[in-house]
């Protein structure tokens, strides 16, 4: 498990960040979307408060985006280091998940406790799914258009 403790500040989570940018759209009778045309793609999902986020190599590179898997703990929680963990201004507090390699999307999850680095969940992604680590705070920004 990737282990760096990052505290974040809701007031930091938002910050105006290079990769924020807007790309394309899907067509119809396609069953992919196209790649982003900027360094990220910003696509909401239906039916949710949450948008898909789909990044280009070159931007992953650029933010040193980093994750690690979903663990589970002795206790049989689940457990994601502390800095996967993002806070925002309405008190609640995420993780972006990526199924697929540089496809994010945003995840509420329910902290039991922190333990040093690691948060241990109530609630949250499965256990062997990725979370971002590094560059969350990035993949907010993007996703609420910081810095357009």
């Amino acid at each position: 498990m990737h282990h760096r403790l990052q505290w974040m500040a809701p007031a930091l989570v938002v910050l105006s960040l290079p990769l924020a940018g807007c790309g394309g759209t899907a067509t119809a009778g396609q069953s992919q979307p196209p790649a982003p045309e900027g360094p990220a793609r910003v696509e909401p999902i239906s039916g949710t408060e949450v948008s898909r986020l789909t990044l280009t190599q070159d931007a992953a590179t650029r933010i040193d985006l980093q994750t690690a898997k979903v663990e589970i703990a002795r206790n049989g929680r689940s457990v994601v280091p502390y800095s996967a963990l993002i806070y925002t201004p309405d008190g609640g507090t995420w993780v972006y998940v990526s199924r697929k390699p540089l496809e994010f999307v945003r995840r509420a999850v329910e902290v039991s406790e922190i333990r040093g680095d690691t948060a241990v969940l109530i609630d949250g992604p499965q256990v062997g799914q990725d979370v971002v680590t590094l560059g969350a705070a990035e993949l907010l920004g993007t996703e609420f258009g910081v810095g357009h």
